[in-house]
């Protein structure tokens, strides 16, 4: 069963298609070791907030995780890829909530697909069916690698890989400080943040995960259906200014198949069109887009948040039931 409501988007290691840095790797060199200080012990390593972000395998461009460690000390992760061979589908996202963190570990257990509604305005979220997939457990080796295990339905398979970041939210990278006044109070910069996951309440069973990144711009994740009712998703990065930002070039990805299938030469991004959002707070907003891409057309709606990532900058004490965006149709 679904929490009010499901949200969250993946990541796309393609979004170094994008001009600039905003998904400029950061993690160490593969051979890299962080070292003890002379006769002081290494202490164990805990995953925390500083470990939400996007992570991917490099030899696997164009698939990938986003990973979300919220404030009450659990985790929420979307694997953005592909359906098997044999699939009519185009794109896949696998999601799991209630991530058992345990020291460098998270478990979780009952990682899901779905499919059903259709896009746009004949969404209907009766239409939701939520499909069992398995376990995905993450192993950090620091705050920059780590490996993935998963074990999936027939179809899909099982296996292990190694992972390493793409990006970090803002204020929340590796040893990042945050920003203060000459007081030593929290700079107002450092107290708006929208990084986490957002829903039309209307429109349960798809959603958009935002990044704010530490080089001022932002990226967004959007999980939804096409128009027979399949998993898709779009990737975007804008810059982010006030209450408003603009995704100007959001793309989709298509081409590859999940697991030993998976190819990052077939990987094709299609540009999809236009994605505006307006935000009213750290928890309500609307956004709206124009498509180029058939049966997509043009809207706005409302949206909420439904996750806050812990340790961001407007993380409250207790998880919010929702960040709401509002969306409205033009044609």
């Amino acid at each position: 069963m679904l929490r009010p409501p499901i949200a969250a988007a993946g990541l796309l290691a393609c979004c170094l298609a994008f001009e600039g840095a905003a998904c400029r790797e950061s993690h160490p060199p593969r051979d890299a070791e962080i070292p003890a200080a002379k006769g002081k012990a290494i202490e164990p390593l805990w995953v925390g907030p500083a470990f939400s972000g996007s992570w991917y395998t490099p030899s696997r461009n164009g698939e990938g995780f986003t990973l979300q460690v919220l404030d009450r000390g659990t985790a929420l992760v979307t694997w953005f890829t592909y359906p098997p061979a044999g699939s009519a589908a185009q794109q896949a996202w696998i999601l799991a909530q209630d991530g058992r963190i345990d020291g460098e570990r998270i478990r979780f257990e009952g990682a899901f697909t779905t499919r059903g509604p259709r896009f746009g305005a004949g969404f209907d979220p009766a239409a939701l069916q939520v499909l069992p997939w398995g376990t995905i457990e993450f192993r950090f080796l620091d705050c920059n690698r780590g490996e993935v295990t998963y074990s999936g339905p027939p179809g899909w398979g099982s296996g292990t890989r190694e992972i390493v970041r793409l990006t970090a939210l803002s204020e929340l990278e590796c040893g990042a400080k945050r920003r203060l006044t000459a007081t030593g109070a929290r700079a107002i910069e450092g107290l708006r943040s929208r990084s986490g996951s957002w829903f039309d309440p209307a429109h349960n069973g798809e959603g958009w995960q935002v990044e704010e990144l530490p080089d001022g711009r932002t990226q967004v994740y959007w999980f939804t259906y096409d128009e027979r009712g399949e998993q898709a998703w779009t990737i975007g990065v804008g810059g982010t200014g006030g209450s408003r930002f603009e995704v100007e070039r959001n793309l989709r990805p298509v081409g590859a198949r999940f697991g030993a299938a998976f190819d990052p030469a077939a990987v094709r991004l299609e540009e999809w069109g236009r994605v505006q959002f307006d935000f009213a707070g750290c928890e309500r907003g609307s956004v709206s887009w124009t498509s180029t891409q058939p049966a997509k057309s043009n809207c706005t709606r409302p949206h909420s948040s439904s996750r806050t990532a812990a340790g961001s900058k407007a993380a409250p004490k207790r998880a919010p039931t929702g960040r709401r965006l509002r969306s409205t149709s033009k044609r």
